[in-house]
């Protein structure tokens, strides 16, 4: 089970957002910031990859050829720098994807209602609503199981990818 904080929104209804990380923002961050509508951190999120890119592509290395090879031309502490910023690059998206919508909702005039554990954010918000049936269970658990046969079928792409 997940722990679950459900918003309440006098026209919009509820919404239930997990606690903790997001994988989904972890494998598909640029897809999920579009679909989660998060303009500003996907523009930024862009901006910084693209920049990144860039200083490394012409930076980075240089081909020379007396050598015939590639030249490192990064000293040390650029090479921390650019460690650091692609380490949050990377984790940023798992480790505060759901903090990011939890305060998106916040603003958009949602408050918070309860925090619970629940298998699925439907279940969460039957919860909320004070209409849990045992029949929310299993369709929470199935809901959940297919999103490992969802992660498992991409996994082995990006594997299958490589090979």
């Amino acid at each position: 089970m997940n722990n679950y904080k459900v918003y309440k929104h006098d026209t919009f209804g509820y919404k239930a957002i997990k606690d903790g990380v997001s994988w989904t923002a972890f494998f598909f961050s640029w897809i999920w910031m579009a679909i989660n509508k998060l303009w500003g951190v996907l523009a930024i999120w862009i901006i910084v990859g693209l920049s990144m890119e860039l200083y490394l592509e012409n930076y980075m290395y240089t081909f020379d050829s007396y050598k015939a090879g590639f030249e490192n031309h990064m000293s040390d502490s650029e090479s921390l720098i650019i460690l650091l910023i692609s380490l949050i690059y990377l984790f940023g998206p798992l480790l505060y994807g759901n903090k990011v919508l939890q305060q998106r909702l916040e603003g958009g005039g949602y408050k918070l209602n309860t925090t619970t554990a629940a298998e699925s954010e439907k279940m969460a918000i039957a919860i909320a609503m004070g209409e849990y049936e045992e029949h929310l269970v299993t369709e929470g658990k199935k809901e959940s199981l297919e999103g490992y046969i969802i992660l498992a079928i991409v996994l082995f792409i990006v594997v299958a990818a490589f090979i």
